[in-house]
C-alpha cells in the first residue's frame, strides 16, 4: 500500500471513531516553510516520503503513532522541528527524528545517510529501512495493526 493509501485510511479510522479533530493536510507552502527553517537549523531537507504524509496530513497520532506536523497544529504539542531540537538535546544529535511508535524512534542517521527504527532505551536499531519511503510504510502500517 502507498503512502497517501496508509494515511487515508489512518484518517477514516480516525472519522470512524468520532475523534475530536483530525489534523488538515499541509499546504505546499507551509511544507516549504517549515522545510526551510528545519534545513536552516539542522542541515537536513525533509524526504519526499514525510512530504508525502503531509499532504495528507499535517502529523499523525494513531494507535502509539506519533509523525510530528511541519505547520504548528492543535493536536500536538510539537512540530517536527520543536521535537527534533528536543530530541536532539535529550538524547541524541546523530538522529533527524521523523515519528515515534511507543518506545520506538524512527531516524535518518546522520552519520551513515540511512534510515533505522531505533529502541528508545538503549538506542540500539532493531530495524534498518532502504529508504525513507519503507520507513514511513512500516510505520503507517504498524498504527493500522
Amino acid at each position: 500500500m502507498m503512502i497517501e493509501d496508509l494515511v487515508d485510511n489512518i484518517t477514516l479510522f480516525l472519522k470512524d471513531g468520532a475523534a475530536s479533530a483530525i489534523p488538515r493536510p499541509c499546504s505546499e507552502d507551509e511544507i516549504s516553510k517549515a522545510e526551510t527553517a528545519f534545513s536552516a537549523e539542522f542541515h537536513h531537507v525533509f524526504p519526499e516520503a514525510y512530504k508525502r504524509v503531509l499532504r495528507r496530513a499535517n502529523g499523525l497520532a494513531h494507535n502509539g503513532l506519533i509523525i510530528w506536523p511541519a505547520a504548528p497544529e492543535s493536536l500536538f504539542q510539537e512540530t517536527i522541528l520543536q521535537a527534533n531540537t528536543d530530541q536532539r538535546e535529550n538524547f541524541s544529535d546523530d538522529f533527524i527524528y521523523y515519528g515515534q511508535i511507543d518506545e520506538e524512534l524512527y531516524v535518518f542517521d546522520i552519520n551513515t545517510e540511512k534510515y533505522f527504527a531505533i529502541e528508545y532505551v538503549g538506542k540500539s536499531v532493531w530495524k534498518k529501512f532502504e529508504s525513507a519511503e519503507e520507513m514511513f510504510e512500516f510505520m503507517l502500517k504498524r498504527a493500522l495493526e
